[in-house]
């Protein structure tokens, strides 16, 4: 999720670039950096990471930027 900081518009924005563009007001701002929070290490699910998309057995239940997600540990490792 995105908020512009001179306009307050709200968006989700997938962008991936270092700087983004509010729809709303036209203003460029730098990408807010991305929040994982873990719920659940190491739950057994039959599943796929969301980042790198490996089938795993065992997967961390979490949350990134308010969505849910099951990441594998060499995700989470890495810096997002």
């Amino acid at each position: 999720m995105a908020t512009c900081p001179k306009c307050g518009y709200e968006w989700q924005s997938k962008a991936t670039a270092a700087w983004i563009t509010c729809p709303g007001c036209q203003r460029k701002f730098r990408r807010p950096p991305t929040t994982v929070t873990v719920l659940a290490r190491n739950t057994p699910l039959s599943t796929r990471c969301a980042v790198c998309d490996r089938a795993f057995i065992f997967l961390n239940c979490c949350k990134v930027d308010d969505s849910p997600a099951f990441i594998c540990d060499d995700c989470l490792e890495r810096p997002v």
